[in-house]
């Protein structure tokens, strides 16, 4: 099986204009999305599913995409549509599932591969809090940077996403692929800049770990609650930022129709 479980730190961090920073523990689930009738089957997955409400869930709705697309086929379609070309291998989903009924995945990671095991694309799904809007980048990976470890791309920000960081900000991210082993270390690096000057990043910092009953039934108890925890994590920072003065920044959408 090539999915697999992370485990490692998501962390952030301010630098204009006032400092601040947060940091905890989490989990994720790497999902071949080739391998979703076969994940969570098996004796002792009785909580886990695909399709159906379970303590730990994926559902179709989770995701972009109309209901009569598979995340499979709506990933692929929207990396053709924005690159020009249709990746031929296996897609690998980086996310929280659906966990005693409710979701929060502030970033959603999509790797896709060509048939010869080499990235080709990877989709970025972004949801913002509390709007409840969702925006993909299709960051594509041309050939002569295939054979990299880790790949960076540079791009304009097109989606609200913080009430605390303006539209006029450029990324610049870093990636690695998925692990090939266990034990093999996954980052993703995201910072936002300002005319050049790093105004915020974030990162995550994994592990693999194979999957077994045994140790997914141990993430939802080493880890009770985790999307709730991301989201209770969104809330609390933009109270502390709030209380620290830091300006608030109305989502555009608003600011249009004001002025109009």
């Amino acid at each position: 099986m090539r999915s697999a479980i992370y485990e490692g730190v998501v962390r952030h961090r301010r630098y204009q204009p006032k400092a601040h920073a947060l940091r905890y523990r989490l989990f994720m689930l790497a999902l071949d999305l080739d391998e979703l009738d076969t994940v969570f089957k098996g004796p002792g997955r009785l909580l886990w599913s695909v399709g159906r409400w379970n303590i730990a869930c994926l559902l179709r709705k989770d995701h972009f995409g109309g209901p009569r697309k598979s995340i499979k086929e709506a990933v692929l379609d929207r990396v053709e549509e924005e690159a020009g070309r249709r990746p031929t291998g296996r897609v690998v989903m980086l996310a929280h599932l659906r966990t005693f009924g409710y979701v929060m995945n502030p970033a959603t990671f999509f790797y896709c591969y060509n048939k010869d095991g080499h990235l080709a694309a990877i989709a970025v799904e972004i949801h913002n809090t509390p709007w409840g809007e969702r925006h993909v980048y299709v960051l594509p990976i041309e050939q002569e940077h295939r054979d990299k470890k880790s790949h960076r791309f540079q791009l304009a920000k097109r989606f609200h996403v913080s009430p605390f960081l303006p539209m006029d900000h450029d990324y610049d991210w870093r990636f690695n692929a998925p692990a090939s082993g266990p034990g093999d270390p996954l980052i993703v690096s995201m910072k936002n800049l300002d005319h050049g000057r790093r105004v915020f990043d974030a990162s995550l910092s994994m592990t693999a770990k194979p999957i077994t009953s045994a140790r997914l039934n141990l993430m939802l108890l080493k880890h009770p609650l985790i999307t709730v925890k991301v989201v209770a994590a969104i809330y609390w920072n933009a109270l502390l930022l709030w209380l620290k003065r830091v300006p608030f920044v109305t989502h555009p959408k608003w600011s249009d129709e004001h002025r109009q």
